[in-house]
């Protein structure tokens, strides 16, 4: 095997861990509002403070890979997600688990940074690659429910799943460790000769810089809705299903581990899809379908008809975060900053939506705070459309 594919595997495999670190909060929030009384509001301050870190991980990251390279920096910031999970399960003091949630994210964050941006170095613009690195995420997102429901069911403590995603985490601090990243396409912009020389470039290609791209700045917006929207439903699934009574808590964890066994096939599908398919087609295929399944999975009462659309929301929602990324490959190449300020827009919408539904299921119930998500939807597709009618605007 050769050292690109050994650093993409490696990539993929940190992804993977980072998906099954993604939807621990959600898989445990049911058992962590029991075991520390908390109210739907605290609850969505700590999934908002997950978010929060997420979002400073584009700049505490950008910062730290300027000061001091790639590797040391991702080594440092993915082992925060070991050690403030374990402040999870050693503490119920709250005001330490605002820092832990916070941190959790932090880590997340730049784990997400760092993974897409060497995807894109190793294979600029080709969203085939980012999707298979976000089916990885996947995969990880749907086990974790699996897990969870495996080890409470049988009676275990939700601390035994949180010390099983520790170790986890741990293994992925040793692969960035070991990883060969010097070996990996270096775009980073240091000296006015590389500003001329991708400047030059994408002159050639008829691109406009990041910051002068309008299409860059729709995509951003898209991706704060989209985000928004997944990190609420990630959240807030397990408890909206059982607070509301449609279905136990076992269920409702496989309900979400089967929402990512559809978004793996559906990120596999696109990556194919997208062979063929400009990427901006596929967004707004994408959106319509997500769009029209959550209006009816809002609308379902029965087990069945949650059963269903949901699994329909899955498959749509799938392919969106890395082709709209992929969209904007070649105008970001080269630009770390470009990568970073799509990522905190994205991150932004990804604080402000868990945080909004708790709030408002705290005073209207929990079914009223993700009918907020909705709209954030809703707003995604519009978005999705002038994007896809933008497509012949800029050359991309």
């Amino acid at each position: 095997m050769n050292n690109k594919n050994k650093i993409i595997l490696q990539t993929f495999y940190t992804f993977f861990v980072n998906g099954i670190m993604a939807l621990m909060i959600g898989s445990i929030m049911p058992f962590i509002m029991e075991d520390y009384q908390l109210s739907y509001a605290v609850a969505g301050f700590f999934i908002s403070l997950h978010s929060l870190g997420n979002l400073f991980a584009s700049f505490v990251a950008g910062v730290g890979i300027y000061r001091f390279g790639r590797k040391k920096s991702i080594v440092v910031l993915s082992s925060l997600i070991a050690l403030s999970y374990t402040g999870i399960v050693l503490t119920s003091y709250i005001p330490l688990l605002y820092v832990f949630f916070f941190l959790t994210g932090l880590g997340r964050g730049s784990v997400s940074n760092v993974n897409n941006a060497i995807i894109n170095d190793i294979a600029v613009g080709k969203s085939s690659l980012l999707n298979l690195l976000h089916t990885f995420f996947a995969i990880g997102a749907f086990l974790t429910p699996i897990i969870a429901s495996l080890i409470t069911g049988a009676g275990y403590s939700w601390k035994v799943v949180v010390v099983l995603g520790i170790f986890l985490s741990a293994s992925a601090v040793i692969t960035y460790f070991i990883m060969k990243m010097e070996e990996i396409p270096d775009y980073s912009i240091e000296t006015k000769e590389d500003v001329d020389d991708v400047i030059e470039e994408k002159e050639q290609d008829n691109l406009l810089p990041f910051y002068k791209s309008i299409n860059f700045y729709v995509a951003s917006a898209l991706l704060f809705f989209y985000l928004g929207a997944e990190n609420a439903v990630n959240g807030w699934l397990v408890t909206y299903f059982t607070d509301t009574g449609i279905v136990s808590v076992t269920y409702a964890q496989r309900l979400l581990s089967m929402l990512w066994v559809v978004i793996i096939g559906g990120r596999l599908l696109t990556a194919y899809l997208s062979r063929s398919f400009n990427p901006k087609t596929l967004i707004l295929i994408n959106s319509i379908g997500a769009s029209v399944f959550f209006a009816i999975l809002m609308s379902s009462s029965t087990a069945l008809s949650v059963t269903v659309s949901l699994i329909a929301f899955g498959f749509f929602l799938a392919g969106i975060y890395p082709t709209t990324i992929a969209s904007v490959g070649k105008v970001i190449k080269g630009s770390s900053s470009g990568m970073a300020i799509l990522l905190a827009v994205a991150g932004i919408g990804g604080t402000i939506m868990p945080a909004v539904t708790g709030a408002v299921a705290n005073v209207v119930g929990i079914a009223g705070g993700m009918s907020l998500i909705t709209v954030s939807i809703i707003l995604m597709l519009l978005l999705a459309i002038v994007l896809r009618y933008r497509a012949n605007k800029e050359i991309q």
